[in-house]
């Protein structure tokens, strides 16, 4: 599944016109994803299977983290994400918020809609570290989520 993940992942950001774009698309393709799925699969794999986490953890790494810190950098590239801030410390913030949403004790699914978090937790993180030209592209891609 990891493996497929980082397949697809590649061929968006391959395919799209620019990083915030393909952001964009892996956030549309993540919610379908959880749409289909139960929402408290992810709590209770924590509370129930959490050694097995663990073991994923330990024998894939990081992809989370390498992936977002390759968007990041295409994206200083891109004069898309401003250029003056630190690549690891946004590829690791970027990555806990996927594991701050799903936290059903934080955001209850009953109380919180997944697309609520992301426009408020998501969104605003990457307005916060665009450019005014990412900035724009943000504005034009928002609706969609």
């Amino acid at each position: 599944m990891i493996e497929k993940q980082k397949e697809k992942i590649e061929k968006i950001l391959k395919e799209s016109p620019d990083i915030i774009s393909a952001i964009f698309t892996m956030i549309r393709t993540g919610r379908d994803h959880m749409e289909s799925m139960n929402p408290l699969i992810s709590s209770d794999l924590k509370k129930y299977h959490n050694g097995v986490l663990q073991r994923l953890k330990e024998t894939c790494g990081h992809p989370d983290f390498e992936s977002a810190g390759r968007i990041f950098k295409a994206g200083i590239e891109q004069g898309v994400f401003r250029s003056d801030l630190d690549v690891e410390i946004l590829s690791r913030t970027f990555s806990s918020m996927g594991t701050v949403m799903d936290d059903a004790n934080l955001f209850p699914p009953d109380n919180f809609m997944h697309r609520d978090l992301v426009r408020n937790i998501v969104v605003n993180y990457l307005r916060g570290i665009s450019t005014p030209e990412g900035i724009k592209i943000i504005d034009s891609l928002e609706s969609d989520i």
